[in-house]
Formats: structure tokens, sequence, C-alpha cells
């Protein structure tokens, strides 16, 4: 039997709190795989995180809170520590697992050094960039061509270094990883349209699931406090519907969106007479963050007959507690690769409205809820008013919607994914 190797996993977002810190889906699997494979171990682990940096590693809420470039540098350093401690190890005693793509190490160096390199796409960069810097005016593949095409021009050495964190790194990680890790079909597709080169097996498809811990029953006295402590600073008049979104205040998150549904609705003769509640909860986080938020609190000052309650971040049991409060969850993303928070949702036994993103059409199906058409943007919110009242109209119908979300979710489990995935490095590796 060959003796068992050291996957050293490179996460730019991990180490940190994540009971206060916004850090999203990457930080949050990081954290969950690392738990699970030290319980498990398929292999020796090894974390390569920011702490790396020393007295310039990045702080609590550091992170989200950067500009754009200051998070490009912050990648930099982060490359440039995270190869050079790599560097130093092994090739043939060891894996490299990357989080994410831009916050990687340098996927070309490894590469040549012998180095089995495998990356997790959390985010398709090229994708996200895309549509919300681009705003959807250029096709993800026809961006990635033009780069490709600009990289073999004269002007190669005049490429901004943030393009080359969002174009130059993923077509490094594309050519030089052994293998792609991503969250659905829809993204591995994406992925195959950008890079037409790219072998279609050397992608992984692994939707992540949840720790089963996160689907026990036990009501403890933390959450009973949480219930109590939130009933008490936001009442809900008992006939008003309650809804619900969970995630970062960012411009992909698409709060907007229903804000400005709910506005439409406020016109309409089937708005409900006690009103709506809305559960804004969330941290303004990453580049756009800030700005964001201040245009969300806006639209809401315009709303007169809804109640916009804007939490900040919950994690833990007071997540739970306001889950609990709920009547539908709406998710209105604009881009996502999974959607942690939509699957937690559900597994809180809500019915869910949701755009159509990469992991909510894995996810959502007639049974659990609505799950909208692929419309321009402009057409989202009057789509979002109409199906949220024809969703609340029928509470019976939503009862059941949200025990059959509640079932989908809980054979989700993250352990199985983790355990796939261990399998599948190790195997590649071996090869």
């Amino acid at each position: 039997m060959a003796p068992q190797k050291t996957l050293f996993y490179t996460a730019a977002h991990s180490g940190f709190a994540l009971e206060r810190v916004p850090l999203g889906g990457g930080g949050t699997i990081a954290t969950w795989l690392e738990r699970e494979w030290l319980k498990t171990e398929p292999f020796r682990l090894q974390m390569v995180r920011p702490d790396l940096l020393g007295a310039d590693a990045p702080r609590e809420k550091d992170l989200i809170q950067y500009s754009e470039l200051a998070y490009a540098r912050f990648c930099r350093r982060f490359e440039d520590v995270s190869t050079t401690a790599l560097l130093r190890e092994d090739p043939k005693q060891a894996i490299v697992l990357c989080n994410d793509v831009s916050e990687g190490p340098d996927f070309r160096r490894l590469h040549e050094a012998g180095f089995s390199v495998f990356t997790i796409y959390h985010v398709d960069v090229v994708d996200y960039f895309c549509r919300i810097y681009l705003h959807g005016y250029i096709r993800p593949e026809t961006a990635a061509h033009f780069f490709d095409a600009w990289t073999h021009s004269f002007l190669r050495g005049r490429i901004p270094n943030l393009l080359q964190l969002v174009f130059q790194k993923q077509a490094d990680s594309v050519r030089y990883s052994k293998g792609l890790i991503v969250m659905s079909a829809a993204m591995k597709d994406m992925l195959l349209r950008c890079y037409p080169d790219l072998n279609p097996d050397k992608i992984k498809i692994v939707p992540w699931g949840l720790p089963e811990e996160l689907s026990s029953s036990v009501i403890s006295d933390e959450l009973v406090a949480a219930r109590r402590e939130l009933a008490e600073k936001y009442p809900v008049i008992l006939e008003s519907p309650v809804l619900i979104s969970l995630s970062r205040i960012t411009p992909e998150k698409g709060q907007d969106r229903l804000l400005e549904a709910l506005a439409l609705w406020e016109q309409k003769p089937d708005y409900p007479k006690a009103g709506v509640t809305y559960f804004l909860v969330g941290e303004a986080a990453y580049m756009q963050g800030q700005r964001f938020a201040a245009r969300l609190k806006k639209l809401a000052a315009r709303l007169h007959r809804t109640r916009v309650h804007f939490t900040g971040y919950l994690s833990g049991a007071r997540k739970q507690a306001i889950l609990e409060r709920g009547d539908l969850y709406v998710f209105p993303s604009r881009h996502e690769s999974y959607g942690l928070t939509l699957l937690e949702a559900m597994r809180a036994g809500l019915p869910v409205l949701s755009t159509r993103t990469y992991g909510a059409v894995d996810m959502v199906t007639d049974a659990v809820g609505v799950l909208l058409p692929e419309v321009p943007d402009a057409k989202i919110p009057d789509l979002l008013q109409t199906s949220m009242a024809s969703l609340l109209s029928n509470r019976e119908r939503l009862k059941l919607q949200g025990q059959a979300a509640k079932e989908l979710a809980l054979t989700q489990r993250f352990s199985d994914s983790a355990a796939r995935l261990a399998a599948w490095l190790n195997h590649q590796t071996n090869k």
C-alpha cells in the first residue's frame, strides 16, 4: 500500500471566525472540509492560510472591507507566500487543493515542479466578472477568448493586474490543475464553453450539502434565547406574511430586485392588508458591498406598507431562529455558484422562490417552491412580485412545499460529499 500523502489545502478565506465574519461559501466550505477530513483522515491535512503573511495578514473583517485594488494586492501576496511554502515540499508526497482561483497559488510553477494541483471553483471568476462588472453585455466565453488573444498580442505587457487575476489566473488553473471541482453541471458547461480544449473528464461535480449537525432538531438554551431576542427586537404582525433572504449584501445577491418587487406589489389590489414583513439578513461585504447596502436602504425607505428589517449578519442559533419566523425564503441572486443559504432555508422547512442560478437549478422544483425562468434582469422584479403573490395566496400549498423542501435538504449530506471528493482526489493523484 502506498504511503498516505499530505493534502496541502490553500484557503485564503480560512482561519477566520465564521460566527462573526461573513466570508461566504468559500470560507464556509474550507472550514467544513478541514473539520471533516481531520475527523476521517483520508490523507494528512495541512492548511495553508493567510497567517503565512505574518503581520500583513488580514484580521477579522479586513477581507470583506478591501477595495478591488486592495483585494488584488492581497491575492498577489498570498499567491507569493503560498507558492513559496509549497515549493519546499516533496511533490511526490503532496496533493495541492486550491480553495478558489484568484486567491490561489501560482498554478504554472507548481505544475512545472511536479505537484498534483486541484482547484475548487466556488466562483467562476470570468463568469462573475462578466455578469456583475460587465452587466452581462459580454458573454464569458467571448471575454475569455478575447483575453487569450490579448495575451498573444503585442499588447500583452499592458494587461492590468486586476484583469490578470480574473482571466489569466483562471486560464492557468484550467491548464495546470489536474482536476477542477464545481458545484453544478451548469458550472461545468460554462467552463467547457470558455475553454474548448478542456477535457470534460477533468471536472468533478460536487454539490456540497450540509453538515448533519446543522440538521439537528434539538432545542438548545441558546436557541430559546435567540428566539426571545429576535421576537422582542423584530415583532411581527400576526397576519403579515414574512419573507426572508439571507446572504452577504453585495450586488450579485440581488436583494434590490426583491425590494423593487415589493414596491410593485404595494400598488396591487392583492397586497396583504396587514402588510408584508421582510427580514433582509446579511452584512455589506467585499468590493461593492457598502455602496450596494446604501442603495438597498434607499429602496427600502420608499416602501410604505412593507416592514423591512436589516438584521445584519446572523449565525448559529440566531440564524436558525430567524429562519423559523419565515413563510417564504426568497433567493433573488444574479450570480450564485451553489447556494448554501438556500439549502439551509430549505432544511429549516421554508418553501423557496428563486432566480435561475447554477445551484438553484439543481435544487428548486415545483415541489419545494418556484424557480423563475431565465429572463432579462429588468423583468425579474415583476416575476418576483407575481410569484410571491401566488405562493403566499395558498398557505396550505406553501406548508406542503416547505415540508418537501426540508425532506430534500436532509438528503444532502456534507459528509458524503467530503468523502466522495477525498476519494476522487486520492484516485486522481495515484493514477
